[in-house]
């Protein structure tokens, strides 16, 4: 603008035809490709978008543009706006949401309609929840020694011992968010979950929680901005995600909130958690996250006294796993003192197996594998005062607790808008199953590069369901089926 002015007022003598508007039109949007071609490539080159480099680096947040905090970060507010209209429009033009829909539509129309009922049906009804997702508790650290609070919940609960944590798309952390709260996995698209945070989730946890009169609230010691969970969250369906490290810079709390127990020895967090029942808190612990080397300065202390002498790594992943089941320590006993333990159900759900800890042959001896996919048997424990043990073995995903839960709380859902199953349901299928066509049926680690001859038919006919599932599974995601739902 400063230039086609400056060009105006300067070439007064010259005769201004049509030539001349044209010419000086052209000079500038040049102008403009170049200052905007110049910005661009300064933002660098792209990192691998199923990484969780991805959520900060700015050459994937321009090309993303789904992160409304981080979009104005980048690219400023012109940008911000030039941006937005034309993927806008592209969208509208290129890309028909509705058609996409509509095949859905019927796709699930014809699928059979079988009852959601079952002897657990409703056997939770009206109890306030407070889910856990569990940073890196991994099986093997699960014992008496480590962790007994955990321990003592798996012994007097039900412990669902083979349940995985498949990852799809990228972050495993994200990944195991989204299915624990949509019954869904992440899109293996090259773009991550968390960016699609202008989708609606009407189907998910704290959606249908909600309808049903809950109060639903998310908790997280990182920033809002990180995996984009301040809009994620609230587009999942949440009232309020309380991401920690901006109220702490905020209000200038006293706590250490990298330490999980501190999450409920602060009466403020404590009752961001509990609230005026009926409630639902989605909890997400740090403690147990990498490094366990001497750059995390939590590493250097050993306050459980859990040291392996010679081994930094070893002492400091017993520590950090302590520090988390001290948290369920200290909630259980807050709860029994406010008189709500009885009427609270929880549900601990570790998101990935620790893949950051380096000993993965030791990993693989205590899980009797030689498989990575195998590792990914993680925890997940349902535990409320009176509930009767139970070692669940049967074959689950993460994606399949949804729906679990849904059924145990008798909230009305239509289990055809999930991936994942109802565990206690006729429709659950023995078998999970993992990227790349892998397949687990509770014998057998399958996929389609096998040479098979009796088990051809059997294996194929899985492969065939898993298949229809992520087609499924990624057509709702990209074409925001949900909408109006």
């Amino acid at each position: 603008m400063f230039f086609t002015l400056w060009m105006m007022k300067n070439t007064k003598e010259i005769k201004k035809d049509v030539y001349y508007y044209v010419i000086l039109t052209l000079v500038s949007i040049l102008l403009v490709g170049g200052c905007k071609s110049v910005a661009y490539f300064s933002l660098g080159l792209k990192v691998d978008p199923l990484t969780w480099e991805a959520a900060y680096h700015a050459k994937n947040v321009y090309l993303d543009y789904n992160n409304q905090n981080k979009n104005l970060e980048v690219s400023g507010i012109y940008e911000l706006l030039f941006r937005s209209a034309y993927l806008y429009f592209k969208e509208r033009i290129f890309f028909d949401q509705g058609q996409i829909r509509e095949e859905i539509d019927l796709e699930l129309d014809q699928l059979d309609e079988i009852s959601t009922q079952n002897k657990y049906t409703g056997l939770f009804k009206g109890k306030n929840l407070i889910y856990i997702l569990m940073e890196s508790i991994d099986s093997w650290l699960v014992t008496e020694e480590v962790m007994p609070t955990l321990t003592q919940l798996e012994k007097t609960g039900w412990n669902f011992t083979n349940r995985y944590a498949p990852s799809f798309g990228g972050g495993q952390t994200i990944n195991s968010e989204f299915a624990m709260n949509t019954g869904l996995y992440a899109i293996e698209n090259g773009k991550a979950i968390y960016n699609y945070d202008q989708n609606t989730y009407s189907q998910s946890l704290a959606s249908l929680f909600r309808k049903n009169g809950y109060s639903a609230i998310s908790i997280h010691t990182n920033t809002g901005n990180f995996y984009n969970r301040t809009f994620f969250h609230q587009a999942l369906g949440y009232d309020m995600h309380y991401a920690l490290d901006d109220i702490y810079t905020i209000n200038h709390r006293d706590y250490n909130y990298y330490n999980d127990s501190d999450l409920i020895k602060s009466d403020d967090t404590y009752h961001d958690i509990v609230r005026e029942e009926p409630f639902l808190s989605f909890v997400i612990t740090y403690s147990a996250h990498v490094p366990y080397d001497n750059t995390n300065e939590r590493c250097m202390s050993n306050p459980y006294q859990l040291a392996i002498k010679g081994n930094l790594e070893l002492s400091c992943i017993r520590n950090l796993a302590r520090e988390t089941d001290e948290m369920l320590k200290v909630l259980l006993q807050r709860l029994q003192q406010d008189g709500l333990l009885e009427n609270t159900v929880l549900v601990l759900a570790t998101d990935h197996y620790s893949y950051g800890y380096s000993d993965l042959e030791m990993m693989r001896q205590y899980k009797n594998t030689t498989s990575d996919y195998l590792l990914q048997n993680v925890p997940l424990v349902i535990w409320t005062p009176g509930l009767e043990h139970q070692e669940i073995s049967t074959l689950m995903d993460t994606a399949d607790i949804l729906p679990t839960l849904f059924n145990l709380f008798d909230i009305s859902y239509q289990p055809k808008y999930y991936v994942g199953t109802d565990v206690f349901s006729s429709r659950h299928e023995n078998f999970v199953y993992f990227s790349k066509d892998i397949f687990y049926d509770g014998k057998t680690l399958y996929d389609s590069n096998m040479k098979l001859v009796e088990n051809e038919v059997y294996v194929n006919d899985i492969l065939k369901k898993i298949r229809e599932k992520m087609n499924l599974n990624n057509q709702m995601i990209i074409s925001d089926y949900f909408k109006g739902k």
